[in-house]
């Protein structure tokens, strides 16, 4: 199935809130070994706010992470006059007792997709990667280190659930415009550990652990971009359901 995204650009899908919509786990198409032990690889909510009008102002997309549980489920990620959370990784034990805000970024307009020769040249294929994903859990320390004074974005806990919702906020009011469903239950890897029989009493890393903090690009990243750019040339208003 193509990622949420491209059915949004191409108006295969056409809406005009991210209400309805849930952030969706990296297709292998783009990111392999996902998620890790420590961190996923979500989908940009590219065309997901602006898919039927452009938004004018600026706007930056909030993502939120929670450990799954019965009791926060439908946990709000804003406050009572709607003005976003900006509660962090340790106060919230990790997304434990409630969401915390793992990363932000400009809302990339719905159009603004790679240039002919940006799709076509292999050698910026992680530049274009950056610009459809988001990681999460990528930082190993920010949590230690006295000076940081970014948003942390601290490694995930293996073998757990966990979910996200991204948030877009109206930089000029600082309040919340749109916010998307939470995800469903997404699951980081559980470590694996070889056979005591045969290594005796030491662990050795596995495929899975050796790239646990590593997202590799698919080499079919660039033709599948290819495409996308290709039949948004050729339909760039907006469409009916299921037409492209």
């Amino acid at each position: 199935m193509p990622p949420l995204w491209v059915l949004l650009a191409l108006g295969c899908l056409r809406l005009g809130s991210g209400v309805n919509l849930q952030p969706q786990l990296a297709s292998v198409t783009f990111a392999t070994s996902n998620p890790t032990l420590t961190t996923v690889a979500l989908e940009k909510p590219l065309c997901m706010f602006d898919s039927s009008a452009a938004l004018h102002g600026t706007y930056e997309v909030y993502l939120y992470v929670l450990v799954d549980s019965a009791s926060f489920r439908n946990a709000s990620v804003q406050d009572s006059t709607k003005a976003p959370l900006s509660s962090t990784f340790q106060q919230t034990e990790g997304g434990r007792t409630g969401p915390y805000k793992a990363a932000a970024f400009d809302l990339t307009p719905c159009g603004d997709l790679p240039s002919w020769d940006a799709v076509r040249d292999v050698s910026r294929a992680s530049e274009i990667l950056n610009a459809y994903l988001v990681r999460v859990g990528t930082n190993g320390t920010c949590l230690s280190d006295p000076n940081f004074w970014g948003l942390c974005n601290p490694p995930l806990s293996a073998a757990t659930e966990y979910r996200f919702k991204y948030v877009l906020v109206n930089m000029s009011t600082g309040l919340v415009q749109d916010q998307t469903l939470w995800s469903d239950p997404i699951r980081t890897n559980r470590r694996k550990w070889w056979s005591r029989s045969v290594l005796g009493d030491r662990h050795v890393a596995g495929p899975a652990e050796r790239g646990h903090d590593r997202h590799h690009v698919h080499p079919g990243l660039p033709a599948l971009l290819l495409a996308h750019w290709l039949c948004w040339r050729h339909c760039p208003q907006p469409r009916g359901h299921g037409q492209c």
